[in-house]
């Protein structure tokens, strides 16, 4: 994919970050529904702090969870989902974690975590990439938005198609790396509102870029340069003013 390769020279291959125990992954892919990564990662860390252990928290409600997450700002629903992925697990697994997904395959750990409720597909993807370290392409807000910008997937493409469609074309072991680039070429570069496309190594590619007039058309844009060159030589090239006869001969006889 020359638009990856393209992102990897522009922020180099990136490598996953370390991986978290995969029940840790998968809850603070269900904050990541509502918040962007690193405030999902910090409200998680906040429960860490207030609860004695996930059993805990799991006794709790949704506004309890989503309070103690503070001072990152959760949604009441990211801690009712929270608290239900924590009960589903309780009620389903031999402990209060999701470690024996890793001995199960990638089609089998996807369909397990696709049954929580309220959970996308885009947090199954992250838990299955961080937490099981199982090839996935988690496509949430940001990537969706590049990769549809970019013509990769038609516009208007939900998140679930453009992961099952990223996971086929993309090698299984730069899946991490695709995931990171896209992810900061969203948060940086290709804003909702308006993209840096003077800095974007991708906008030759781009067919959001082409589609939306001169506007974003900066890197080809020079300023011209002709006029200004036919002015100045329009100036030097400017006659004299011409003196009639009469007037020649009156200054003469003074």
């Amino acid at each position: 994919m020359q638009a990856f390769n393209r992102l990897e020279a522009r922020y180099g291959a990136q490598k996953a970050p370390a991986s978290y125990p995969p029940l840790e992954a998968f809850l603070a892919a269900i904050l990541m529904d509502g918040l962007p990564r690193q405030r999902a990662h910090d409200a998680l860390e906040q429960l860490k702090k207030r609860f004695v252990d996930w059993n805990e928290a799991r006794v709790s409600t949704g506004r309890e969870i989503a309070d103690y997450c503070r001072p990152v700002n959760v949604p009441e629903a990211g801690g009712r989902n929270v608290q239900r992925a924590l009960e589903k697990v309780y009620a389903e697994c031999t402990t209060l974690a999701l470690d024996e997904l890793k001995a199960k395959n990638a089609k089998e750990a996807r369909e397990y975590l696709g049954t929580f409720e309220g959970v996308s597909s885009a947090a199954v993807a992250y838990a299955m990439l961080y937490g099981l370290q199982k090839a996935a392409v988690p496509v949430t807000r940001p990537v969706l938005r590049v990769v549809e910008r970019l013509g990769l997937v038609e516009e208007g493409c939900d998140a679930e198609r453009a992961s099952r469609f990223l996971e086929r074309v993309v090698p299984s072991a730069r899946t991490a790396s695709f995931f990171e680039t896209f992810s900061q070429h969203g948060d940086e570069i290709c804003l909702r509102k308006e993209p840096k496309c003077r800095r974007c190594a991708t906008a030759r590619l781009c067919v959001f870029r082409r589609n939306s007039g001169s506007a974003l058309k900066v890197l080809s844009h020079r300023p011209p340069r002709a006029a200004a060159h036919t002015t100045s030589s329009a100036r030097r090239a400017k006659p004299k003013r011409s003196v009639p006869a009469r007037s020649r001969k009156k200054r003469a006889a003074r």
